[in-house]
């Protein structure tokens, strides 16, 4: 696979295999289960059961199930058998769910009492796809890479040093998008730099 121009969608040709896989990596790194995950993981901080159960509800149907939801609803709307939402313009309104739905995920975790970090994460979500919506009425920035370097740089600085090894996943993510022609070399670094450092400066100041 050479890289020609990083401007420009894959040009050229993967086997069956090579395709079936990039699809199951994109599936398995859908960035809405990432955040579920990542949630789950952070609920476990928790001074008890209880709250970390419902901090994990709360943090999932807000970050994880409603965005998701809306992509499902929107892609089917815009003819995307994929399940993705691909053309830029088609992205707004699944980006103002989102947006829409981890507010009000900020706020029913602060009023639960879940652990701040859950809160923080959320805020960072929000405030973040806020940015991605206005980046994608000019250019389409890879949500998925942001998707993939926001919690995994969350869980570096959370849970150091293991949880570093999660940056790693920008690999076959990127690989993935590149060689599906969902995105341009440019769009997936756009969206992993900009999803790891706003991640790590939103973390820095907030927790």
């Amino acid at each position: 696979m050479i890289l020609h121009d990083p401007t420009h969608l894959y040009e050229g040709k993967i086997s069956p295999r090579a395709e079936r896989l990039a699809l199951v990596i994109s599936s398995l790194t859908y960035p809405p289960f990432l955040s579920a995950l990542a949630f789950i993981v952070l609920s476990l901080r928790a001074d008890d059961p209880v709250n970390a159960l419902v901090s994990m509800i709360l943090s999932v149907s807000t970050a994880a199930i409603i965005p998701t939801a809306s992509i499902r609803y929107y892609a089917r709307k815009f003819g995307n058998e994929d399940g993705d939402v691909s053309r830029r313009e088609d992205r707004i309104r699944p980006l103002i769910v989102g947006i829409t739905s981890y507010f009000v995920g900020v706020v029913s975790l602060f009023v639960a009492g879940a652990p701040w970090v859950c809160t923080v994460m959320m805020m960072s979500y929000a405030t973040s796809t806020i940015i991605v919506l206005l980046i994608n009425t000019k250019w389409k920035i890879s949500v998925h890479a942001t998707g993939c370097m926001g919690p995994a740089t969350m869980m570096a600085m959370v849970y150091p040093p293991w949880g570093a090894l999660l940056l790693l996943l920008i690999i076959p993510v990127a690989w993935s998008r590149y060689v599906r022609r969902k995105h341009t070399p440019a769009q997936l670094v756009g969206g992993a730099v900009f999803g790891s450092v706003y991640t790590a400066l939103f973390l820095a100041i907030m927790l």
